[in-house]
């Protein structure tokens, strides 16, 4: 397993209409090939944005970033330049609660 982290901080974007980008991609990333969580995470008061992607397998992952709707359209759309670390899943853990 891989985990991608995406992180911005978005430029001329309110955070209400961050919650909405964010549920309105659910539905696309509910069915992409590859992926088996996407977190996404807002901090108001720096105005930034980090989302976590737990794949099956990097090339998923780097499927996902090189579409047509990938990456570069997401940059478009947050009015910024984003950050993509990959690193290889050691372990995860469900607490009592999941």
């Amino acid at each position: 397993m891989i985990v991608s982290i995406v992180r911005f901080e978005p430029e001329g974007v309110s955070p209400e209409e961050i919650k909405i980008s964010f549920k309105s991609s659910a539905e696309r990333f509910a069915t992409m090939p590859g992926l088996i969580r996407k977190i996404g995470c807002y901090d108001a008061p720096q105005n930034s944005c980090t989302i976590i992607y737990l794949w099956e397998s990097r090339e998923a992952a780097e499927r996902c970033f090189s579409e047509s709707a990938g990456i570069e359209k997401f940059r478009e759309h947050f009015r910024c330049l984003t950050e993509i670390d990959y690193h290889h899943v050691v372990t995860v853990v469900d607490g009592p609660a999941a």
